[in-house]
């Protein structure tokens, strides 16, 4: 919804008219630069804290991150976004994951605190 409601508030076209490239609708931002952020960001969140290998945790990280890197980069490979549409593609997708984040933790920590009040 975040990434619709952004497209729409700005209605940027999109650089290119490769029909069989092209998705529909405005390009501005990167739905797929802001989604692959959030969704391999909070993955690899999830996996880093469940292992206590800093090699481990070193490596899941890169790998997301270069997975991320390369979809913003064939999106404009592809000529499907502009270099300043992934750019804040994943300015968006980092505010939104980090809120995620901090929500998530914080729910934690409530119900970690909740528990170690009735012990």
């Amino acid at each position: 919804m975040l990434v619709q409601l952004l497209k729409h508030t700005y209605q940027r076209e999109r650089p290119s008219i490769i029909e069989v490239i092209d998705a529909v609708g405005y390009s501005f931002p990167s739905g797929h630069a802001m989604v692959s952020l959030i969704f391999y960001g909070f993955l690899t969140y999830i996996m880093a804290r469940k292992t206590s290998s800093k090699a481990l945790k070193w490596s899941i990280t890169s790998l997301a991150s270069i997975l991320v890197l390369s979809i913003g980069l064939s999106r404009v490979y592809l000529e499907a976004h502009y270099p300043s549409e992934i750019v804040v593609g994943y300015l968006a997708g980092s505010v939104w994951l980090i809120l995620n984040l901090i929500t998530f933790e914080w729910v934690k920590w409530q119900s970690e605190r909740k528990k170690s009040a009735r012990m």
